[in-house]
């Protein structure tokens, strides 16, 4: 398992991004640095977002039927956000599409083993 953190790039009303808007999550990847699909337990890997305000929000990626998703923890019926990324590596970026809202753009600037 590793440990990614990622930056705000850019976002709804915010084009320059956000240095105190984090996304952190725990997943496995393959040795190309794709999320790893083999590796999905039982269990969805976890993630936290700090948001610039000091609040957090735990989630979790799980896979739907068109790829991966984060959820919210408010259960099964929580509203899932769409995930696009090509690689998990520095330098990389990763897109959450909610639900009737704007992307968020996250740049990967930290993978480690966890």
């Amino acid at each position: 398992m590793v440990r990614v953190l990622m930056l705000l790039a850019h976002g709804p009303g915010q084009p320059e991004g956000d240095l105190a808007h984090r996304l952190e999550a725990i997943v496995a990847l393959t040795p190309q640095g794709l999320l790893d699909e083999a590796a999905l337990g039982e269990a969805p890997w976890p993630t936290r977002r700090m948001l610039p305000d000091g609040m957090e929000r735990q989630g979790d990626i799980v896979r739907t039927d068109d790829g991966w998703a984060l959820r919210g923890r408010a259960g099964e019926d929580s509203p899932h956000s769409a995930i696009e990324a090509t690689l998990f590596r520095p330098g990389e970026y990763v897109t959450l599409r909610p639900p009737a809202q704007d992307p968020l753009v996250f740049r990967i600037v930290d993978v480690r083993a966890e």
